[in-house]
């Protein structure tokens, strides 16, 4: 098992400085509607309104969350249990060099303890609808 911390920067090469600055900016131009519904930095709706409601509930926001689910799953087992479901040719497994099968789990358990709940638990529950 690995432990360590990561740090997911969600808004590529902004930096915290130019992003209070462009906070500011927004809240002045937006002052009078809902921030819920303007989400200015391209985050996944469900996580910037769940932020949002942390927030504004006075929980104290680590600079860190790991947006992955219940069951962090390799690329080649997530491909290999899709092409079984849609009874098609399993993937070639192609090596390009020794790190491939090499695979560090996330937890996301900082984000569950503030309460929220991922829409689908896994992988295959979130697939399962699309295929089905």
């Amino acid at each position: 098992d690995y432990e360590f911390n990561i740090l997911v920067n969600w808004l590529g090469h902004t930096n915290e400085a130019d992003l209070r600055n462009e906070w500011a900016g927004y809240r002045e131009q937006y002052a009078a509607q809902k921030i819920a519904n303007r989400n200015p930095f391209g985050l996944p709706s469900r996580l910037w309104v769940f932020l949002l409601e942390q927030s504004l509930a006075g929980v104290v926001l680590e600079q860190c969350y790991v947006a992955s689910d219940d069951d962090p799953a390799p690329m080649w087992e997530v491909m290999t249990w899709l092409a079984e479901q849609m009874k098609q040719q399993l993937p070639a497994l192609k090596m390009t060099d020794n790190t491939m099968l090499m695979n560090k789990r996330c937890n996301n358990q900082r984000l569950k303890t503030l309460g929220y709940h991922f829409q689908y638990p896994d992988f295959k529950a979130g697939y399962l609808e699309l295929i089905k």
